[in-house]
């Protein structure tokens, strides 16, 4: 019994293709990612203030040092991970509350 020809496929990359890049500390990043998932899907209002704070947490828990949670760092872990600032509004529809 004969097998059948296998044929080599090529793949093609387009030059126009993007990078996926991981921040620095990814296990970090990875965690935080983890825990807003988590902290979202029980509707918890996270702020970047918040966000921020956790990273620092999980920062020192995994023995991090010399690394500065600032701004720019913040926008870009949101950026990787798709996070935007998004208006909750309450039952009532009356109260809402900003996440930045």
């Amino acid at each position: 019994m004969a097998l059948p020809e296998v044929q080599r496929l090529d793949c093609v990359v387009s030059n126009n293709s993007k990078r996926i890049r991981l921040g620095k500390n990814a296990e970090l990043e990875s965690a935080l990612h983890l825990w807003f998932s988590s902290a979202r899907s029980q509707n918890v209002v996270v702020t970047d203030a918040i966000l921020r704070e956790k990273a620092k947490q999980f920062g020192h828990d995994l023995g991090i040092v010399d690394f500065q949670y600032s701004n720019g760092w913040l926008q870009k872990f949101k950026s990787r991970f798709g996070i935007s600032s998004q208006t909750i509004c309450g039952e009532s529809g009356q109260a809402s509350i900003l996440i930045s």
